[in-house]
């Protein structure tokens, strides 16, 4: 029997993490938060291998709902500093 893999479309996973980001600035008490582009550092972070994603880039996986939920969990710890 194959494994199913929940798939979610590309442009709908960036709307997802830009949301995301969107929030972590809103809570953040940064000076330059204010004036930081989301969008522009976000095209350009899921194209970056990320090692806490074992070296694969986030648009490599975020296009099955469980890879989605790791990228998300990687942006997340952005936010805490702990970010690997």
């Amino acid at each position: 029997m194959p494994i199913v893999t929940e798939t979610i479309d590309a442009a709908d996973a960036l709307a997802i993490l830009l949301g995301q980001l969107r929030t972590m600035i809103e809570g953040s008490t940064h000076p330059d938060a204010k004036t930081f582009d989301a969008e522009k550092w976000l095209a350009c972070w899921v194209h970056t291998a990320q090692p806490g994603l074992g070296a694969s880039s986030p648009v490599d996986l975020i296009e099955t709902k469980a890879g989605l939920r790791q990228v998300q969990r990687l942006l997340a710890t952005a936010q805490t500093g702990a970010y690997p």
